[in-house]
């Protein structure tokens, strides 16, 4: 773009005011959150009303945050684990939902006038997981080639359960989107926003941006005595209850809470006051996140300037393998399993010793430690809001670069600048040596409704990263610095364009233009080799693993190690393995396959795979019959339709919205309409999901007939883990 042009549209956008929410319309709302402790465990619930009016000109509609994608509805993931949450949408007057992938709409049956308020309430509930190892110790050993029988013996039973502390540590995860470990609870509720659509300009897609940290009242039921660490200041209500004036995106509820509070000296001189917290078993952790604190404010405050006003909290948290970190509002939280080891009492008291000595000195976790740190803290500079797909895609790209930028410039050992250099890189690299399609810029933007992205969530990570590299990657360490700055200065109002955040620094803003505009995938080849990396990671580990009291004398633990043979064949063969996890067919057909209970066949089964066949295209029609279910109409069939009339079905469903109008619901007293909405929703969503698997299954050849099934065979199809969303019933007939 000519540089003349670039200063125009620059100048328009600055003297243009940004479309803001309550243009149309003024909106109260109010909320709470809680926890029910039901009989198969504890559910987070939070529940909002809103209150439109309209100012000026009749309200048609709404459309508010978030849409299915934000509740965890994905093309690759099995239906019956959606964290979906959303359990019941009442309205004072007769309406029509859309589901869409970024947001919902809602319609009232006859527009509200000036003068007129218009009540909507959303409820929210979802279950609070106990993280878990999500693989076993004999799952690992089996993808590096050894017998897991043979191996325990070999390396003993203390080793064993040294491994197997490793395994549940690296690989704990949930089904819920909020999660806890004993007692320490973090919840992430979603919270209704107004969404405001800008002009598309030159960038694309047309994304609307949600507003969501309007004013609102919110009050926040605590268990007795337990304590709740929050985004933004809290207050205590009249009934004992906190109450805060944002949606609380983020929190943590727990019953015993290590604190700390720390003052941090800043750039103007006046301490910064820092709450330090992490579940009690873990308190002998917090010297150690003080120390990363410590070094990563005064650092960000010195490349970006003071710090956001704001009492900072900072907690060592529980999370899932595929999280680092979390951030919100004033509240970070940073991964325990970087800082300290589990508290297991099954460890030996000398096993867990050397268990905690690895996590202290391994290069490998000091530089975790210090770059989820930074990247946390880094979060709290980004004030502003733009539309989904560029906030994401900006806020972890920069996050990414900057906390790497400042552990080049802390003067790490070269052994942590290792890891620092190649980290940010690892998931593309993952993907990469298992052969998975990278993503390109093009595609994170397009990316709408069944529509799958490589790399999934890490997209917004990888290509924010290499964006900002083209961005201020050239810039000597002033330069880049003072840019960096300047673009976290940029006021919250600028959220109508990506664009306009580099509005400020006309050279950044050329770059960025340039860049955002590549449709190249990420290369990240020569950014990280994996095979030495599992070495240099293995290695480190074995060191500490190996007593060198334990070895016989004059055998060093360096002829130890050699001996152990950490190959590249065999350090290649494993992470092909582990990563490996076969493209969106396989993946699908798994899934089909396994919600519907199919029983598994055995190689050479031709019956077996005749009647697989048979009930795959059986539980396909059934689930997409859901739709019509919806409506009242009576599904017929007891055979499994052609292919090609599944297909058919399939490619004119996916192209409809996922609605319910209030004419479809039923009148009979004890069922309540905003529960039987979001029923219907739930049951357009799975047919939708099914039609996206019918495609994919069809285009990779697995529907083609080759038997008759057997009567009965398979019973009924059961919606595992559904039950929690909705009361339904059974949401597919008996197989015949």
């Amino acid at each position: 773009m000519p540089l003349s042009s670039y200063l125009w549209q620059a100048a328009r956008l600055v003297f243009q005011p940004a479309p803001e929410p309550g243009v149309t319309f003024d909106l109260a709302m109010t909320g709470r959150l809680w926890i029910e402790n039901e009989e198969d465990g504890p559910v987070a619930c939070n529940e909002a009303e809103l209150v439109f009016q309209p100012r000026g000109r009749d309200l048609e509609h709404v459309d508010l945050w978030p849409g299915f994608r934000h509740l965890g509805v994905e093309p690759l993931a099995g239906f019956d684990e959606w964290a979906l949450g959303l359990d019941r949408i009442d309205s004072d007057r007769p309406l029509s939902i859309t589901l869409g992938a970024w947001h919902t709409r809602l319609k009232p049956a006859q527009p509200v006038r000036p003068g007129e308020r218009w009540r909507v309430s959303m409820r929210f509930c979802d279950a609070v997981d106990e993280l878990a190892p999500g693989m076993q110790l004999d799952e690992i050993v089996g993808m590096a080639g050894l017998a897991p029988d043979k191996f325990r013996a070999t390396v003993g039973p203390e080793m064993v359960t040294l491994f197997e502390a490793l395994v549940a540590r690296f690989t704990a995860t949930a089904t819920s989107s909020s999660f806890a470990m004993d007692g320490f609870f973090v919840l992430l509720p979603v919270w209704p926003a107004p969404y405001s659509c800008p002009s598309p300009e030159a960038f694309h897609p047309l994304d609307c941006v949600a507003r969501r940290n309007l004013p609102v009242a919110i009050d926040i039921e605590v268990p007795e005595g337990w304590q709740a660490i929050l985004p933004s200041p809290g207050v205590r209500s009249l009934d004992g209850n906190l109450r805060v004036d944002r949606p609380p995106h983020l929190l943590v509820l727990a019953e015993r809470l290590a604190e700390r509070a720390i003052n941090v000296p800043a750039l103007d001189g006046l301490p910064r006051e820092v709450n330090l917290c992490a579940p009690e078993a873990y308190r002998e952790a917090l010297p150690e996140l003080e120390r990363r604190v410590r070094e990563a404010l005064p650092a960000l405050e010195r490349r970006l300037g003071p710090r956001p006003g704001g009492e900072l909290a900072v907690c060592l948290s529980p999370l899932p393998v595929e999280l680092a970190g979390l951030s919100a509002g004033q509240l970070a939280l940073v991964t325990l399993s970087s800082f300290s080891q589990s508290p297991s009492e099954d460890l030996p008291e000398e096993t867990a010793e050397k268990l905690r000595r690895w996590v202290e000195v391994d290069p490998f976790f000091f530089s975790d430690r210090q770059s989820t740190t930074i990247h946390e803290l880094t979060h709290h500079y980004w004030r502003m809001e733009l539309p989904e797909a560029w906030d994401r895609l900006l806020s972890e790209g920069v996050a990414m670069f900057v906390s790497r930028e400042i552990q080049r410039e802390l003067d790490p050992s070269p052994e942590v600048l290792f890891f620092a250099e190649r980290d940010p890189w690892m998931g593309c690299a993952q993907m990469a040596f298992a052969d998975e399609k990278l993503p390109t810029l093009e595609q994170y933007l397009r990316l709408d409704g069944w529509a799958d992205l490589p790399a999934g969530n890490l997209a917004p990570y990888l290509l924010g990263l290499r964006l900002m590299e083209r961005v201020f990657g050239a810039d000597d360490a002033v330069a880049r610095w003072a840019a960096l700055s300047r673009l976290h200065a940029w006021p919250e109002t600028a959220f109508s364009s990506p664009e306009s955040i580099f509005l400020i620094d006309p050279a950044s803003g050329a770059r960025f233009f340039e860049a955002a505009r590549e449709a190249a995938p990420v290369d990240c080849k020569d950014r990280v080799d994996l095979v030495a990396y599992a070495r240099r990671m293995g290695q480190g580990f074995l060191r500490l693993a190996l007593d060198a009291k334990d070895l016989p004398k004059g055998v060093s633990r360096e002829r130890v190690l050699g001996r152990l043979n950490l190959s590249d064949d065999l350090l290649s063969g494993f992470l092909h393995k582990y990563l490996k996890s076969g493209g969106p067919a396989e993946i699908l057909d798994d899934l089909v396959l396994g919600i519907a209970e199919v029983p598994a066949c055995e190689d050479g089964d031709e019956e077996c795979r005749a009647e697989e066949d048979e009930a795959r295209r059986y539980a396909l029609n059934a689930w997409l019959a859901l739709d019509s279910h919806a409506r009242g109409e009576n599904q017929t069939e007891t055979l499994p339709p052609a292919p090609g009339e599944l297909v058919s079905r399939a490619r004119k469903l996916i192209q409809e919205p996922v609605v319910v109008d209030d004419g479809e619901l039923r009148t009979e007293a004890g069922h309540p309409p905003g529960e039987e909405r979001v029923e219907i929703l739930v049951r357009r969503l799975i047919s939708r999901w099914a039609a996206n698997a019918t495609l994919i299954l069809d285009a990779a050849g697995r529907l083609d007939p080759s038997g008759v099934i057997h009567n009965k065979l398979l019973g009924t199809i059961k919606l595992k883990g559904l039950d929690r969303l909705f009361q339904a019933g059974e949401l597919a007939p008996e197989i015949p």
